[in-house]
């Protein structure tokens, strides 16, 4: 399989709402309460209004990776340092 990596774009929101609300489920579903991802899915519209804004005006840079089906795989986001001591760095907010 190949992967592209490329900027997110508004037209990724609805992809890649569902792809992180699908990863945590993967990863934390045997570690944190089925109400959780219960209610990760009922915000789903609202996770895909978030990731829609954040491709415009977020400070973070997020990349997403495309399979050459084209469905997004994968994404990682990072932004200016949260760390008030740190405030020349960037940190990875999301993976």
């Amino acid at each position: 399989m190949t992967v592209t990596l490329r900027p997110l774009t508004p037209d990724d929101a609805e992809a890649l709402a569902l792809l992180h609300v699908e990863v945590w489920e993967a990863a934390y579903g045997d570690l944190m309460p089925a109400s959780i991802f219960v209610e990760r899915r009922a915000t789903l519209p609202e996770r895909v209004e978030r990731w829609r804004l954040a491709a415009t005006t977020s400070p973070a840079r997020t990349i997403v990776a495309i399979d050459d089906a084209g469905r997004l795989v994968g994404f990682s986001s990072d932004g200016p340092s949260r760390d008030e001591d740190l405030p020349d760095l960037h940190e990875l907010w999301g993976l």
